[in-house]
């Protein structure tokens, strides 16, 4: 067990750290060379400060090149400048520039959420969990307070640490990044499958981890045969084909930008190539680059055409109720949009709705989760309270996992509890962890089973402790294990007892 003592600490120390010895510039491209190997590999981002020469110093540049231990990175500005440096401290980021990579160390303290012990048989397991990322193929070792860890006797019994790296009682070296990005065919927009996709919409491929696409590598936009034959576009990547905004590469997304709008009521499938994008190890994706029958590895269907308003729309029955001063021109069962909603509320291609900055919580009794099934991030982050507060479970659960993406916390919180009843685990994964913290121990307690697959240990670590009262013991069964390392102590004291039968 551990000490409530913050102040005893665990730490992660890189065993090495490289320093920065001279750098030269070519136009705005800064090369740095290391003392020994840096450990950071392609589109990583460094913070350079302090450097004798103030033109080496750059805030969050993506890394370009790497060889052995010398990288370069593109500056802001363009100086002259080739010189010995002195003073040069740096920082580092994964490519998001949220993940901090550790250059250092990470200093933990023993009665932090990060610094777990297991459960019976395993409590003489200690887990360390860093939020920091780990360098390839670098040594660290672990130093431990004396008192940080005792034993559970009456009047424990402390460990006396391991107060220094000489010796290095707890050390290893990490190993070279091996695993190839993979495309997520849920998490990209539209996702897998889906029947109803605007036809004006980009296609957002999402990757396990950060991308860079590869020179002169295709991917095609298909319909119909599975041979591709004639597709209806055709990426070739770095080249006149995927420029002008056609292919966007960021982070883990690869956009593609159809030259003209998609057809209504038609598949469409994507073929990529073998190693058209690959990791920042270099590592190569392995491609869907053929589709032996439908449906393929990624396909979709786009939305049926609308209806056209105006005179085609039958009179509605004596005694029926009129819609509301701003409804459809023609409204009723889809296809149409629906009616009974309030002014300014305008409905897209599929009925989706343009503008859900507009929905007033009277709104949503008289939607479909067809009016949810097209929305974007930036449709969730315009929601407005009365509107979250009557989302019903099968509207929810319509949303499509990307639109997760732009929940916050306040908005979370705002949330029907009933509307939980909807979640799916990619919903759930997809969720930032930050909106986390709006969780209530009523929403939780709706929360189907299901959808617990779609924790880990940051997203769990992120719950307010007051949320764990609403865990029930079919939830808790269904919580992967790996989750459980986020798990705190503020946490574990309200979950109810019933729970922790799961």
């Amino acid at each position: 067990m551990f000490t409530g003592d913050g102040t005893k600490t665990i730490s992660l120390v890189r065993s090495v750290v490289p320093t920065i010895t001279t750098g030269s510039l070519t136009t705005n491209v800064a090369t740095l060379t290391f003392s020994s190997n840096p450990g950071f590999v392609l589109t990583d981002k460094i913070t350079t400060t302090g450097c004798s020469n103030t033109v080496y110093n750059e805030s969050a540049a993506a890394i370009t090149a790497v060889s052995g231990s010398t990288i370069s990175f593109a500056k802001t500005n363009a100086d002259v400048a080739s010189a010995a440096l002195t003073g040069c401290t740096y920082t580092a980021t994964k490519t998001d520039g949220t993940t901090n990579l550790i250059t250092t160390s990470e200093i933990i303290g023993s009665n932090d959420a990060r610094v777990t012990v297991g459960a019976f048989p395993d409590d003489n397991r200690v887990t360390i969990n860093p939020s920091g990322e780990m360098l390839f193929g670098v040594a660290y070792h672990v130093l431990i307070a004396s008192g940080a860890i005792v034993d559970k006797a009456a009047t424990p019994n402390a460990y006396a640490g391991v107060a220094s790296a000489t010796p290095q009682s707890w050390s290893f070296t990490t190993g070279n990044d091996t695993i190839a990005p993979t495309l997520s065919g849920t998490q990209s927009d539209p996702p897998n499958g889906m029947a109803t996709f605007d036809i004006s919409r980009n296609i957002v491929l999402k990757f396990s981890e950060s991308v860079l696409d590869v020179a002169n590598k295709f991917i095609k936009l298909c319909s119909g045969a599975v041979d591709c034959a004639t597709p209806i576009q055709t990426f070739t990547l770095q080249t006149a084909s995927a420029s002008g905004g056609l292919v966007t590469v960021s982070e883990n997304t690869v956009t593609l930008n159809p030259t003209d709008n998609l057809s209504y009521s038609t598949t469409y499938f994507v073929l990529i190539e073998a190693g058209a994008v690959q990791d920042g190890s270099g590592n190569n994706y392995a491609g869907m680059a053929t589709c032996a029958a439908h449906p393929c590895t990624y396909e979709f269907s786009t939305m049926a055409a609308p209806v056209a308003g105006g005179g085609g729309a039958p009179a509605p029955s004596v005694g029926a109720p009129a819609p509301t001063i701003g409804a459809p021109a023609a409204c009723g069962p889809p296809p149409l949009p629906p009616c009974n909603v309030g002014p300014g509320i305008t409905f897209g291609p599929g009925n989706v709705i343009q503008n859900p900055n507009a929905l007033a919580g009277s709104d949503m009794a008289n939607l479909r989760p067809d009016n949810f099934v097209g929305f974007r991030p930036d449709d969730a982050r315009s929601l407005g309270a009365g509107a979250l507060q009557n989302f019903q479970p099968t509207q929810f659960g319509a949303l499509p996992p990307t639109a997760m993406t732009g929940f916050d916390r306040n908005q979370i919180s705002n949330l029907n509890p009933a509307a939980m009843a909807g979640m799916s685990r990619d919903q759930m994964a997809a969720l930032p962890p930050t909106a986390m913290a709006g969780f209530n121990a009523n929403q939780m307690g709706q929360l189907p089973p299901s959808a617990m697959a779609g924790f880990d240990p940051t997203r769990m670590a992120a719950l307010p402790p007051t949320a764990m009262a609403g865990f029930n013991q079919n939830q808790m069964a269904a919580l992967p294990p790996a989750a459980m390392a986020g798990f705190n102590a503020n946490q574990m004291g309200q979950l109810p007892p019933t729970a922790m039968a799961g």
